[in-house]
């Protein structure tokens, strides 16, 4: 909060900046020693407590308190008055003053309960001014969603009277549809905080409202450069959540109505968010509306063509179709596609096994989440899963193992963790010798059955050290490792680096 001290006598406005600790009540002061430079310091920064001396040169207290009731009738004014002034402490009161300090009687004990008064009633104020503006927005949305006519009325205007800027902010996350196909959820901010961190970051906001669990509609009260303001909040909600946010102009500097109505007018923009890249800054009219393609998409082809393991055949189809649907803007399209496909992949998911590695094809992972925030960066990811399981498929042994053989390694992929895990606990849970399994093992796959084993434990450590989060020691248990020399050895005979190296290599790359 700022405070504007107004005094000709450098000696009294020099007391009054000394006499408390303004900052530790919360307060930014500023100082000015005639009524015409306290008006420009009140309409440059906006002060929401000015304290005044009654006379001054150039333009006295009672013509500053009126004009700044004019222009901010919310503002809390003091007078600073002696007892010879206090005749005009009336003509203040009816100016809509709050009330009077006594120059020369006003010590550090009053002065911080008044401070302490203050900060009280402009946090109710605050409060109150938030809680209907939120209110009239919340209703204005809804009388133009059922009664589109409703932009002309002016009901509004009574609670938010002045021209604003509206944008609209998106936490960024993971596209829905592949969210929802593959049961992953990313951690959603909590509303009310997100809420509460826009109010904080900028003074201006008139009101905030959630309009689903990733977005939020802002109405700012237009003064600066609108652009500037939303690229400083999306760098502090990124500083303070560590989470990255896009963010939407709607409209600048027009009537409430007009703010609500274009915001009702830009659902088909707000559609074409998946096409933007992550954490973006636009603004509605930059943004071309969509043309649906009138050709339908023919999934009957593609599975034909998959199930035909004619995969440069498949590989044209996604192509021709993403390309089509990307440059059309069309999204319905798009969801269509990318459904269709990531349900096919995940028809194989951990259903493969690559007996090069030991590893089932796996559709996704964590790390393949960061893919999964924009159209174009989607459609790479699904085209490489599909030549993944493209290769996997075209091995002509991939589907010429004996049950008993995928038994031993289905068996293996759910229990490698297992410190305990042995060719004798795989037997035994197959109901066969163990040097019946080793030798069917061997002589189906070429390898024994605790080489795939090792295999299998050594791609997923691997795999957790590319990600990044786990110490060694947690790596080394969660693979099945109980000793820790063991397990680093076991790495550096299979990949010719110890685990750190592999690690400090990884991080450099």
């Amino acid at each position: 909060m700022k405070v504007l001290l107004a005094d000709d006598s450098p000696l009294i406005l020099e007391r009054f900046v000394k006499m408390v600790d303004w900052k530790k009540h919360g307060f930014h002061v500023l100082t000015a020693v005639d009524g015409k430079k306290a008006l420009l310091e009140f309409q440059k920064h906006r002060p929401e407590l000015v304290i005044t001396d009654i006379q001054m040169p150039k333009m006295s207290g009672i013509e500053l308190a009126k004009q700044i009731k004019l222009e901010s009738p919310d503002t809390i004014l003091f007078f600073l008055t002696s007892y010879e002034e206090f005749s005009y402490v009336k003509s203040g009161l009816e100016l809509g003053i709050h009330g009077y300090l006594l120059k020369h009687e006003t010590h550090k004990e009053n002065l911080e309960e008044l401070l302490e008064e203050v900060k009280r009633e402009i946090k109710k104020r605050k409060l109150r001014a938030r809680y209907t503006a939120e209110a009239a927005l919340h209703e204005l949305i809804q009388d133009l969603e059922n009664h589109p006519d409703a932009a002309g009325e002016e009901k509004y205007s009574i609670s938010l009277p002045d021209s604003y800027d509206m944008f609209w902010l998106e936490q960024d996350h993971i596209y829905p549809v592949l969210a929802e196909i593959f049961h992953v959820k990313k951690k959603k901010l909590d509303g009310k905080a997100v809420m509460a961190s826009c109010y904080q970051l900028i003074p201006d906001l008139a009101a905030v409202i959630q309009t689903d669990e990733w977005s939020y509609l802002c109405l700012l009260k237009s003064k600066v450069s609108i652009t500037e303001t939303v690229y400083e909040l999306k760098k502090e909600l990124l500083r303070q959540y560590h989470e990255t946010f896009s963010i939407l102009v709607i409209s600048d500097q027009v009537s409430i109505t007009a703010c609500a109505d274009k915001y009702l007018r830009s659902i088909e923009v707000r559609s074409q968010k998946i096409f933007n890249t992550r954490s973006l800054v636009t603004h509605a009219s930059y943004i071309s509306w969509s043309r649906p393609v009138s050709q339908p998409l023919d999934f009957k082809k593609a599975d034909d063509l998959l199930k035909d393991r004619q995969f440069e055949k498949l590989y044209t189809w996604i192509d021709i179709n993403y390309m089509q649907t990307l440059e059309a803007r069309d999204y319905k399209r798009f969801e269509q596609l990318t459904r269709y496909l990531a349900t096919r992949l995940l028809e194989y998911h951990d259903q493969i096994v690559d007996f090069q590695t030991g590893m089932s094809f796996i559709t996704f992972s964590q790390v393949d989440y960061e893919s999964w925030y924009d159209a174009n960066s989607i459609y790479q990811w699904l085209r490489q899963k599909i030549a993944d399981l493209a290769h996997l498929l075209e091995q002509p042994m991939i589907f010429s193992y004996s049950s008993l053989v995928n038994q031993a390694v289905e068996f293996v992929k759910k229990n490698y963790s297992d410190p305990e895990l042995s060719v004798e606990m795989i037997a035994d849970r197959l109901k066969i010798s163990a040097n019946y399994l080793n030798a069917i093992f061997k002589k189906e796959t070429g390898e024994t059955i605790w080489k795939l084993v090792i295999k299998v434990r050594m791609e997923r450590a691997r795999e957790l050290l590319n990600m990044g989060d786990d110490r060694m020691t947690e790596i080394c248990k969660k693979t099945g490792y109980s000793n820790m020399s063991y397990f680093s050895k076991v790495f550096k005979e299979t990949y010719g680096m110890s685990p750190l190296e592999y690690r400090r290599k990884n991080h450099e790359d």
